[in-house]
């Protein structure tokens, strides 16, 4: 790049920044919020975001924390979010609920196995809880993040061969969501092995 290309950008740069204000993540998480709940709700949800990163931070690998901010950000690459309607669960072939993140953070089948899986009967199922702007306890918010990435891995293979998973291969292919984070991060294996532990 010529030096006088340089100073030009420089100059865009400096133009361009001065004339526009710093994005404010809550205020942009509240607006992407507002798809599901109110401007009220969907506020006071975006307050919770940072204290559940900082809980995150550290303890989980950054393939976890791209599908918990890409989900709040209602960026699943969901048929719902192509706004196509015709299209049914891609998790389960016995499943009969649309292809969206607020189905499947109430989808039966889903639901089944993350109750057993992370041994979270305590808490209620919905869009709050999976979303993790629902849930108070740190095990919980670690446990519901994993939980999150292994159905992201999961729809995305089955959106990739663009037909919905067999009802019998859904655990198999959870389960391999959450090996494969594990795998890259120690803190997260020690959490899951906690957990199976009980």
């Amino acid at each position: 790049m010529h030096y006088k290309d340089c100073n030009l950008l420089k100059t865009l740069y400096m133009h361009f920044l001065n004339e526009h204000h710093a994005i404010s993540l809550q205020n942009y998480l509240t607006q992407k919020m507002c798809y599901w709940f109110s401007t009220d709700a969907a506020y006071a949800m975006a307050k919770k975001i940072p204290n559940i990163v900082a809980i995150l931070h550290g303890r989980v690998p950054p393939c976890v924390m791209h599908a918990v901010f890409s989900c709040w950000c209602n960026a699943w690459g969901t048929n719902e979010s192509f706004q196509v309607q015709d299209k049914t669960c891609i998790m389960s072939y016995s499943c009969n609920g649309g292809d969206g993140i607020k189905h499947y953070a109430n989808c039966e089948a889903v639901w089944q196995w993350t109750v057993r899986t992370f041994r979270i009967r305590h808490l209620q199922r919905g869009l709050k809880t999976f979303l993790l702007v629902g849930i108070d306890g740190e095990h919980d918010v670690i446990s519901l993040a994993l939980n999150l990435y292994a159905v992201y891995s999961t729809m995305n293979k089955w959106h990739h061969k663009n037909t919905p998973c067999p009802t019998s291969q859904l655990h198999s292919h959870l389960h391999d969501g959450v090996r494969t984070a594990c795998n890259y991060s120690t803190k997260l294996r020690q959490h899951v092995q906690t957990i199976w532990a009980l």
